[in-house]
């Protein structure tokens, strides 16, 4: 192999590892303490400023828990298994990109014929709390709406509906809450500082990655 070949593909090869090294994250958070559903709430994070390097990619991220509480009570003359889900989503939005989850808490318990009582206890009632947990992870197809010195809308919102089997007659009461958070993560390459004048290598090529940390 021809001497120049050799060294053009080690000086590719340096420039790859260089670039993988300059490589970096930056991370914006919103957090949503439990709160009844339905809910829906947007605030705004900086834009990338591309006077710091250059974007490469932004993922959203959404980690939702949901909690429902079941309240139900067997009213008929036969005994069975009373069984209540939730069906919900949790959801996050920003510069078109939208991360949903799906989250599914639920609870079956076997249950008496009525006991005369509807107080959502004894043998034919319950009084559960029933919890679950859900994320996803969406990149950008476009960079666009996170570039530049001001700020992009980020929302998060969240749903839901439940239902409730089991014998012909039967009272049901549920209430619903969910979180989440948020995370939008900006990877980027930043543009390598200036050296000082002092610095002995400034007069040098700069092609290592200690010179840009």
């Amino acid at each position: 192999m021809p001497y120049t070949v050799r060294v053009m593909k080690k000086l590719i090869a340096l420039l790859l590892t260089s670039v993988a090294a300059f490589a970096a994250t930056s991370t914006h958070t919103l957090t949503v303490f439990p709160t009844r559903t339905d809910w829906s709430v947007t605030n705004s994070i900086p834009q990338w400023n591309p006077a710091d390097g250059t974007l490469n990619s932004v993922t959203i991220s959404v980690a939702g828990n949901v909690s429902s509480e079941y309240l139900a009570e067997n009213r008929d003359t036969i005994a069975g298994t009373i069984t209540a889900t939730t069906d919900a989503n949790v959801t996050a939005t920003s510069g078109g990109v939208t991360a949903d989850a799906v989250i599914t808490p639920s609870h079956s318990q076997a249950v008496t014929a009525f006991d005369g009582v509807i107080d959502y206890s004894g043998t034919s009632g319950l009084a559960v709390t029933s919890a679950a947990t859900g994320s996803d992870t969406e990149s950008a197809a476009v960079l666009t709406p996170f570039i530049g010195t001001g700020t992009v809308a980020v929302s998060a919102s969240s749903s839901g509906s439940a239902t409730a089997s089991g014998p012909g007659h039967l009272r049901f009461i549920v209430n619903t809450f969910s979180s989440a958070i948020v995370t939008v993560t900006y990877d980027f390459t930043p543009n390598c500082p200036p050296c000082d004048d002092d610095e002995e290598d400034c007069r040098k090529p700069r092609r290592s990655p200690k010179r840009c940390r």
